[in-house]
């Protein structure tokens, strides 16, 4: 009897941590960054239009267009995506002609992760590709 009391009150701990467990494994954003360019991918694929990716974004409750068009270009140093604008780019691979900007959204596990989508763009405002980096906010 003394067993069941003890595992009554642990009881609501436990379920607290398998909740917290399950909302970790099930959230999306965890993915690696490849594995969410492949998710993304699938629901836009490379050759869709512009205003199709804008529509997909805008049916995200939860995703939000930071920038859009021109100005702005992404680029792969070292096989990681970095904005520039207007700038001297060196030794970098230019993704693109047009961009889409999108945060896909933040998490916290301990520190504050933002997780942003660069959607890619050719001349004639097809998809090519979707880069996806992670800022992460230690102060």
């Amino acid at each position: 009897m003394r067993k069941y009391k003890k595992f009554l009150r642990a009881l609501p701990f436990i379920i607290i941590i398998i909740l917290v467990v399950l909302s970790l494994l099930l959230n999306p954003l965890l993915r690696t960054n490849e594995g969410l360019r492949r998710h993304l991918l699938q629901k836009t694929p490379a050759g869709t239009s512009m205003e199709d990716v804008v529509d997909s974004i805008n049916n995200n409750s939860s995703w939000t267009i930071r920038h859009r068009g021109g100005g702005i270009v992404y680029c792969l140093k070292d096989q990681i995506p970095t904005r520039f604008s207007n700038g001297n780019i060196l030794d970098s691979t230019i993704v693109g002609e047009h961009s889409i900007e999108v945060r896909l959204g933040i998490y916290r596990i301990p520190i504050k992760v933002y997780v942003t989508a660069f959607y890619a763009f050719d001349e004639n405002g097809k998809l090519i590709d979707i880069l996806v980096l992670r800022e992460y906010d230690i102060i």
